[in-house]
């Protein structure tokens, strides 16, 4: 079946290169579109999951749900028993991600549904959003430690990394995506760190992975907080899940205040600006110079048709594309 919907999605957007993740089944029917997907790569078990790779389920629901204006059901492929996972939430950072990931965008979308084992372990009598819930109070940030590990300055080959620090400062051409009343341009900083810990932030204590996991660059104008994810000739359906759960981790972080920001004073990388503003909006922005072929504006449509828009705030989306020349020089298409 996988197959006939990737042959479909190739046709539906001209675009013969198309290739569905191997990770993931589709099953087509009637009413709707299943994706079944495999244990291990939702964190379970001893392989650390890359969730733009492995398991980007979000990105492709909602260009299932684009091409094919069916409702989507996520399912599970789970060898491991519900009832055992139970408060045993601490220290299994990639398959609670997971589990955040696929709440926040079960509760937001009406189109998304999921598999009665899937609604086990996040809702059951002590699952995984009663543990949530109950300990939000303690749950902590990580702060950024060293410097963003910086582009050498003389190379001549442009790297994503190149870009990301040519994008930040007070210079950056994305504060023409940075639109507001206020006069004054809030420095653009990089690598803000998007790990979740108990108590205290240690590896036994992690809820979210902290190592890796971090916004590429962030801003905000006035109470609107502004988080782009960036690729540079990296075309990945993968970039939707990452800024969907950016954008819903720092809006638990700083709007709902779900989780408890960290009182920890860095200095480094402008964490401290997150203590000293209060912020109602979230903006996540996809920024690449090569796009998935299968995202286009109606994809961007059915993300900023959710829960929080629908009430006028919380989380909306945008796309921002550039471009680079041999001269190094980046702007806005």
């Amino acid at each position: 079946m996988s197959h006939v919907i990737e042959e479909r999605l190739k046709n539906e957007s001209g675009n013969q290169h198309i290739k569905l993740p191997g990770n993931i089944k589709f099953l087509e029917r009637e009413q709707e579109i299943e994706m079944v997907l495999m244990e291990e790569a939702a964190g379970i078990g001893e392989k650390k999951m890359n969730m733009q790779e492995d398991a980007a389920f979000e990105g492709w629901a909602v260009i299932l749900n684009r091409y094919f204006h069916k409702n989507v059901i996520l399912n599970l492929d789970m060898q491991s028993d519900p009832e055992e996972m139970k408060g045993k939430w601490k220290g299994n950072g990639h398959f609670n991600r997971f589990l955040y990931r696929v709440m926040r965008f079960w509760e937001q979308y009406s189109w998304f549904f999921l598999s009665e084992s899937l609604e086990a372990v996040l809702f059951a009598e002590g699952g995984f959003s009663d543990w949530l819930d109950a300990n939000k109070e303690k749950l902590v940030n990580n702060v950024p430690g060293m410097m963003a590990e910086d582009a050498e300055a003389n190379t001549e080959k442009i790297s994503e990394n190149w870009i990301e620090k040519a994008m930040t400062g007070e210079e950056s051409i994305l504060y023409d995506i940075v639109k507001g009343d206020s006069p004054e341009k809030n420095e653009i900083f990089r690598q803000l760190p998007a790990g979740l810990f108990l108590g205290t932030v240690k590896a036994e204590n992690e809820v979210f992975p902290g190592k890796k996991a971090a916004v590429d660059l962030w801003t905000w104008d006035e109470e609107k907080f502004y988080a782009f994810e960036l690729k540079y000739q990296n075309q990945m359906v993968g970039m939707i899940t990452e800024i969907f759960f950016y954008a819903n981790y720092l809006y638990d972080l700083l709007v709902e205040k779900n989780f408890t920001l960290n009182a920890k004073s860095t200095g480094k990388r402008g964490y401290d600006n997150l203590k000293e503003n209060e912020f109602d909006e979230i903006c996540g922005v996809m920024t690449a110079d090569e796009m998935h072929p299968l995202i286009d504006e109606k994809v961007l449509e059915i993300l900023n048709h959710n829960q929080y828009t629908e009430d006028d705030f919380g989380i909306t989306y945008q796309i921002c594309r550039y471009h680079t020349d041999n001269h190094k020089k980046i702007a806005l298409d």
